[in-house]
């Protein structure tokens, strides 16, 4: 996945190529630090809102601090599409949210 985007973080466009730390091994793991900057293949609908974790259309690489940021913003999209799609005790949905 690393190789086929080109290393280039799909938020802000970092190349993390650049460094001696990827050397085009396509063994390497999901995550792997490079020059104090690392890389995560990251799910484009998180998997708790229905992404499929397979599925390389759902996947994109980011830098870590990219990752941190989008993060930070699903877990409030997932407490928020959680609380209007899961059936409540009652066993009523609130609403929808489209992801």
């Amino acid at each position: 996945m690393f190789k086929e985007r080109k290393g280039i973080c799909a938020k802000c466009g970092y190349d993390l190529t650049k460094y001696p730390a990827w050397d085009g091994d396509p063994r390497l793991p999901t995550s792997r630090f490079i020059q104090g900057r690392s890389w995560v293949l990251d799910h484009i609908v998180p998997i708790a809102m229905g992404g499929a974790m397979w599925d390389p259309q759902n996947h994109q690489i980011l830098c870590e601090i990219c990752n941190k940021e989008k993060t930070a913003k699903d877990l409030g999209k997932i407490a928020q599409w959680k609380k209007l799609n899961l059936p409540d005790a009652s066993g009523t949905k609130q609403g929808t949210l489209e992801v």
